[in-house]
């Protein structure tokens, strides 16, 4: 697999609400993009694997949801 390039953005929500105030959960948009013929189901299968092996995001207190984009050029 070629990844030609990988973006993401990543947002989340202050809640003020809660006592000590905390980031609510974290969403990370995921744009990669891959050589033309690759099979964007695996490329996805790929990240949510990664996602899941993550030590940032499992050491996290808060959820990380994560949205994948996959573009072939």
């Amino acid at each position: 697999m070629t990844v030609l390039r990988y973006d993401d953005e990543a947002s989340s929500h202050l809640d003020l609400t809660a006592e000590p105030a905390r980031l609510a959960a974290i969403r990370l948009r995921v744009t990669v993009r891959v050589a033309a013929g690759t099979d964007p189901v695996r490329v996805r299968e790929i990240a949510e694997r990664a996602h899941r092996s993550c030590y940032v995001a499992n050491s996290l207190s808060v959820p990380v949801e994560v949205a994948s984009t996959v573009v072939t050029s």
